[in-house]
């Protein structure tokens, strides 16, 4: 009889390791979701930081170019 309980003991703790662990893989999976997102937002910061003097860039020659062929049309 008590091998049965220490038996039984024994099994609620294991499912209990294994609902904990199931949790921790749940939140490292969240966590890791998270950082996935964080790269995401980083890279696409990064992206438009990089477009950004380019697109001036091209608006100024854009302007350039406006300017130019107006002032030799007239």
């Amino acid at each position: 009889h008590l091998q049965n309980l220490q038996h039984l003991q024994h099994l609620q703790n294991l499912q209990h390791l294994q609902r904990l662990q199931h949790l921790q893989n749940l939140q490292h999976l969240q966590h890791l979701q998270t950082l996935q997102r964080l790269q995401h937002l980083q890279t696409l910061q990064r992206l438009q930081a990089l477009l950004k003097p380019l697109a001036r860039q091209t608006l100024s020659n854009w302007v350039c170019v406006l300017t130019c062929s107006t002032t030799f049309s007239l």
